[in-house]
């Protein structure tokens, strides 16, 4: 039984080493460019479709204080999922602040911060996350932080 313990544990280790590399892995954006997660990181998962019709987290980001929103690279996140690479494009010449898109291509990043709607904002230091949360809850947080600044 001993054996089968220090089995599992050694499992269990593993896959956490793992989930935390891959937490810090480079993403491409549908424009080529790498992007690391390793500096402080927004994720930001959206719908492209949503936020063409008004409901994605754009005015979620505008509400956000300006010193807090400078803390952390913007990464726009659209699942792989009724949307091409040419669609996106398309939208990001739309919306050219709404940039870099990374497409998750089989919900790798989905998955990975255990996101289950959208928008959803996830916060990375040095890889590890220290917010996931929805729009209402990001800005509470970013207040915490930057008391007394304008927006």
């Amino acid at each position: 039984m001993k054996a089968i313990n220090k089995i599992l544990i050694a499992a269990v280790t593993s896959a956490a080493f793992t989930t935390s590399a891959f937490a810090a892995a480079d993403q491409t954006s549908i424009s080529g460019e790498v992007i690391s997660l390793d500096s402080a990181t927004h994720l930001i998962f959206f719908d492209v479709w949503a936020s063409y019709q008004g409901a994605g987290p754009e005015q979620t980001l505008a509400a956000l204080p300006k010193s807090f929103s400078q803390q952390f690279n913007p990464v726009w996140v659209q699942p792989q999922i009724n949307v091409t690479p040419a669609q996106l494009s398309e939208f990001q010449q739309f919306y050219p602040d709404v940039k870099p898109i990374v497409l998750d291509k089989g919900f790798q990043l989905i998955r990975q911060y255990d996101v289950w709607q959208s928008p959803h904002h996830v916060l990375l230091e040095q890889g590890q996350v220290v917010f996931s949360g929805n729009g209402q809850q990001l800005i509470d947080f970013a207040n915490q932080f930057s008391v007394g600044e304008s927006q």
